[in-house]
C-alpha cells in the first residue's frame, strides 16, 4: 500500500476487518481501519509492516468490539502507532502476538504500540511488545492496562504511560 493510504477499511454498523496475509504499507498510511464498525483483527500469521513515518498497523474508530492483535505488526517509521484506538465506546484491545515500535526522533511526539484516549477501555498485553528509543510502549487515557508478558523499552522511552486509570503487571513483564 502506498503513502496516504490504507490496506483494508470497513466503515458501519456491524463491519469486521480481519487480516491473515501480510500488508505492507507507506507513510502516513494504515494497514487496517475500521470506522464505526465492531472489530478488528490482525488474525496469527496476520503480518503489519512499514517503515515510512506516521504509520498505523490497526486504526479503529468508534468500535464497539474487541481489537486484536494476534499475529505480527512491525512498524519502524518515525511516530508511528501499532494499534490506535478512539471514540466514546468502551472496547477492550488485547496483544497476544508481536508488536515492535520503531526509535522515535522526537519524545514530545512518539511511536506507540498501543494506543487508547477512551476512558473504560480494557488493553490487555499478553505477547511481546517493543518499542525503540524515546517510544511509549502503551499509552491509556482513563483505563485499564493488564501489562502480563514482554514488554522492551528502549533508551529514553516508557512502558505503560497511563493517566486516571489503572495499570496491573504480571511476573514477566516490563
Amino acid at each position: 500500500v502506498g503513502d496516504s493510504s490504507a490496506g483494508m477499511i470497513t466503515t458501519g454498523a456491524g463491519s469486521l476487518a480481519q487480516n491473515s496475509g501480510t500488508i505492507t504499507i507507506g507513510t502516513g498510511s494504515q494497514g487496517m481501519l475500521v470506522t464505526d464498525g465492531v472489530t478488528a483483527g490482525n488474525l496469527a500469521g496476520g503480518v503489519i509492516t512499514g517503515t515510512g513515518v506516521k504509520t498505523i498497523g490497526i486504526y479503529a474508530k468508534n468500535t464497539t468490539g474487541t481489537i486484536t492483535n494476534a499475529g505480527n505488526i512491525a512498524l519502524t517509521g518515525d511516530s508511528s502507532i501499532g494499534i490506535y484506538t478512539e471514540g466514546t465506546n468502551v472496547k477492550t484491545i488485547n496483544n497476544s502476538g508481536t508488536l515492535t515500535m520503531g526509535d522515535s526522533t522526537n519524545p514530545s511526539n512518539p511511536s506507540i504500540g498501543i494506543y487508547s484516549n477512551n476512558a473504560g477501555d480494557t488493553i490487555t498485553n499478553t505477547g511481546t511488545l517493543t518499542s525503540g528509543i524515546n517510544s511509549i510502549g502503551i499509552y491509556s487515557a482513563g483505563g485499564l492496562v493488564n501489562q502480563n508478558n514482554i514488554m522492551n523499552v528502549g533508551d529514553t522511552g516508557v512502558g505503560v504511560y497511563i493517566t486516571d486509570g489503572t495499570v496491573t503487571t504480571g511476573a514477566s513483564s516490563v
